[in-house]
């Protein structure tokens, strides 16, 4: 559970899942020879005429022992309920057993996903409001140095990169409360580095304006080598 994704997921299944689940079940009540895969189909194909003629429901294609290609279908958890009519008693309700522990299984990991998603969202909500506050801090200390090198609306500085930060991050002021987690990876990434910008550049005697504009440029340049890291990363997962 450790390795917990959406893909743990399971609510589609496969023809040749569904075909050896009945075989199994038919060999334990013992009195049915096996269902065969083309025979499946066809009730399939019977069952599902109107679905499969809107590509509700798609004919599949896979390698068989052979190495040669055979059609399967993938249906939903219910869909594949619909095709029990013609087997016994038995073998539906354990099919329905199976489907349904399958759906519980879901539910589950679906709160699972969600909880821990939930927890990761405000760990990291609550670590970039720590962050915020020491890049306010700094600005504190900015307006001062600001006024000193001649700065009339110092005081409008809290303002000024609170639009900065989210201007690059992509979003509109309020809208941290609801943006995802990597967005707010984003904005703490940008807040860390105005924070050490502005108090390095202060002991510097940097002009304030120029403190700015290297503030704008630097984060730019963050945001596109973050943007090109989760590109390249996600390329890796999907080879």
């Amino acid at each position: 559970m450790n390795e917990l994704t959406i893909k743990n997921i399971k609510e589609n299944i496969t023809s040749l899942e569904l075909l050896k689940k009945i075989n199994k079940l038919r060999k334990e009540e013992g009195a049915r020879k096996e269902l065969r895969h083309d025979t499946l189909l066809n009730i399939i194909r019977k069952e599902f005429n109107s679905e499969i003629n809107a590509q509700k429901i798609l004919e599949v294609k896979y390698i068989d022992k052979k190495g040669e290609k055979r059609p399967m279908f993938i249906l939903t958890l219910k869909q594949a309920l619909r095709v029990l009519t013609k087997e016994s008693r038995f073998v539906r309700g354990k099919v329905f057993e199976y489907i349904e522990k399958l759906e519980k299984q879901n539910e589950q990991l679906k709160l699972m996903l969600l909880n821990r998603s939930n927890s990761e969202w405000l760990l990291t909500r609550q670590e970039g409001k720590l962050t915020r506050r020491r890049e306010t801090d700094r600005i504190a200390e900015l307006i001062p140095y600001a006024e000193s090198q001649g700065s009339k609306n110092a005081d409008k500085l809290y303002v000024v990169y609170s639009k900065l930060v989210n201007k690059l991050a992509g979003i509109k002021g309020g809208m941290r409360e609801s943006v995802n987690v990597e967005t707010l990876l984003h904005i703490k990434k940008l807040e860390d580095l105005f924070s050490e910008i502005i108090a390095e550049r202060m002991k510097g005697k940097v002009f304030y304006k120029e403190i700015y504009s290297e503030c704008k440029e630097l984060g730019s340049q963050l945001m596109k080598f973050m943007k090109l890291d989760i590109k390249a990363l996600t390329v890796k997962k999907a080879i």
